[in-house]
């Protein structure tokens, strides 16, 4: 297999997220919004209780005996779908975006097509194979540990072995439960790096082929999202403060004019959950084309350099893509 040229993917990456701002916030915006109202409508009865319960004590009542409501634990299973359908959306949608399969106007991208769901299906099937491998791991090492240590210790007893071969075995156990770790995250990394790329651009389950394609690549892949990930920070932390910094220092002044102390003087703050919910979603949305540009396209032109269009299919395939919303 080819080479993932590490500096060429990095400069398309971040050259992509700026040249390309206003067709990702098209892409994003409302998968975004979608996915803030499923959780405002999610949190807004927790919500309720903690502004009740910092009234009550606001009032020197003692608390209330209503619990939790219900249904913020019946629907905590759809929320979870909402996230693994519009996160979907945001992976396929930004990959089609990199890999050029997007032309035209790009107001908006809503859609739950078959790359959609090839990726749900993918990352379902990588998750239950990381499960089941950690589990079986920890079963086996359990196993193994607990016959090990019954051997030593009973050949220390039988004074065969030095009673320091406990320490060597606890520093043994250690160094193959690193290596473990490292060959895990290894196959973890080829598997998973190059699967919403594949899915988009050869209509299959990417899986095996990402495990094909990075071949190689796996120390590029790494050094590649090492360096990706410095300005991904910068952007998160500058993302927080915009996002975090006025509410928060809203909430203080307004609860520093309060004589109450404690929950109380959060109470009316409780009461501009709806605002700062509104305000989080729009900040969130003006940063998200830069921060899921950097996080999702580098596998996009990383599979690009790999896989080139063939000449002869020319912008069919691009077109026929294009055709989705």
């Amino acid at each position: 297999m080819g080479r993932i040229p590490v500096f060429g993917t990095i400069g398309r990456a971040v050259g992509f997220v700026f040249s390309h701002y206003l067709p990702l916030l098209g892409t994003l915006w409302l998968p975004i919004v979608a996915w803030a109202a499923g959780f405002f409508f999610f949190f807004a009865p927790f919500f309720a209780v903690l502004q009740g319960l910092a009234e009550r004590t606001a009032q020197h009542l003692p608390p209330a005996d209503d619990q939790m409501p219900p249904e913020l634990f019946r629907w905590i299973g759809l929320l979870n779908i909402l996230f693994l359908l519009v996160y979907a959306m945001i992976k396929v949608g930004v990959a089609k975006e990199a890999l050029g399969l997007r032309k035209g106007p790009r107001f908006v991208y809503f859609w739950l097509g078959a790359a959609e769901f090839r990726v749900i299906g993918a990352y379902l099937i990588l998750y239950s194979l990381m499960y089941i491998s950690i589990i079986a791991i920890l079963l086996s090492g359990a196993a193994v540990g607990a016959i090990v240590y019954a051997a030593v210790t009973g050949a220390i007893q039988s004074h065969i072995i030095p009673q320091a071969a406990l320490g060597w075995m606890a520093e043994a156990a250690v160094v193959i439960g690193v290596v473990v770790a490292l060959v895990w995250c290894y196959v973890a990394v080829r598997l998973s790096y190059l699967v919403v790329p594949v899915t988009v651009a050869e209509h299959r389950f990417g899986i095996y082929r990402s495990w094909e394609l990075t071949k190689g690549n796996f120390w590029r892949i790494v050094f590649i999202s090492v360096v990706v990930f410095i300005p991904i920070l910068v952007v998160e932390m500058i993302a927080m403060i915009s996002l975090m910094g006025p509410i928060l220092a809203h909430i203080a002044m307004s609860a520093g004019k309060l004589p109450a102390r404690g929950p109380a003087q959060f109470a009316p703050q409780m009461k501009n959950f709806p605002f700062y919910a509104a305000y989080g979603t729009a900040a969130a949305i003006l940063f998200a084309p830069i921060l899921y540009g950097l996080i999702l396209s580098p596998s996009a032109f990383a599979y690009r350099a790999l896989v080139p269009i063939p000449p002869e299919e020319g912008a069919t395939p691009m077109m026929k893509e294009g055709a989705h919303p």
